[in-house]
């Protein structure tokens, strides 16, 4: 994935005091907004490596004492794992199997797999030590573990969770404000100098390297996208580009019936929404 570099009048790259090519912030642009139930899946995934996630996020409204989730795992055997706000809480409440809370005060990175065998933990990076999102922190959600009786990845939901095992959420994330941007997914933990890189002092960059990346979704705009496994126009849906590659693009779920032209005019107009500084 190139990285758009800064260029003077002569069309000379611009280097950094220190010697290095001066590379433009990323332009976060708009990000998901849902504005009722919607929520983005990706699905077909069958993802058993290690997995790592950073995202953008945003968090514009306060917890009013609900239940809200932010993303969701869900495994082969309709396990889910639900990374949660809850009412009031100091914090996250962490990744929980099959329910959307844990009670009490929140914590960050706790159990999450099959037989206590796989754990997903969150670090993460805010400017101060409120609970409120907003774009300038990166969620780093990292599977550390594995055993024989783990269950593959199969999709993952942002903006939505659910607190049974089961395939349809039940909870949601858009009464808080949730604004979603940069969700990517690598089968690697980046280096500190990577995660410094992309934080950019809240101004985001691209990533300094793509290797291992699993899923790169840039939930600024809305697409006709072709979620066919063969890539030949026989499944085409309203959703989120992934720039990984591999085509995982993002379904943007509980659209209005109609055509897709409709349910892609409806999508842009309404749940995008200009990315706060």
């Amino acid at each position: 994935m190139s990285l758009e570099i800064f260029k003077n009048a002569n069309n000379n790259v611009l280097f950094t005091g220190g010697g290095n090519v001066l590379k433009r912030p990323y332009d976060f642009g708009k990000s998901f907004k849902p504005i009722a139930n919607e929520y983005i899946k990706i699905s077909g995934l069958n993802i058993s490596q290690y997995i790592n996630m950073y995202s953008w996020m945003q968090h514009i409204n306060p917890n009013n004492g609900n239940t809200y989730a932010w993303f969701n795992f869900r495994n082969t055997n309709n396990d889910n794992y639900c990374l949660n706000t809850w009412a009031y809480s100091t914090g996250y409440n962490g990744l929980n199997k099959n329910k959307a809370t844990t009670g009490g005060s929140g914590n960050i990175g706790t159990y999450v797999g099959n037989y206590s065998s796989k754990y997903l933990v969150s670090n993460i990076f805010r400017e101060d030590n409120t609970v409120t999102l907003k774009k300038d922190l990166i969620n780093k959600i990292n599977k550390t573990s594995t055993q024989t009786n783990d269950y593959a990845y199969d999709e993952i939901w942002l903006g939505a969770g659910r607190t049974s095992n089961g395939l349809t959420p039940n909870i949601y994330a858009y009464q808080t404000g949730f604004i979603q941007n940069r969700f990517a997914l690598f089968s690697r933990e980046l280096t500190i100098d990577e995660l410094r890189y992309f934080f950019n002092n809240k101004s985001g960059n691209d990533f300094l390297s793509t290797t291992s990346i699993l899923i790169d979704l840039r939930c600024n705009i809305a697409e006709i996208l072709d979620f066919s496994s063969l890539q030949d126009s026989s499944d085409m849906r309203v959703g989120v580009r992934d720039y990984s590659g591999y085509n995982r693009h993002g379904q943007i779920m509980k659209l209005p019936a109609g055509i897709l032209q409709e349910q892609l005019d409806y999508a842009n107009t309404n749940l995008f929404v200009p990315s706060l500084s």
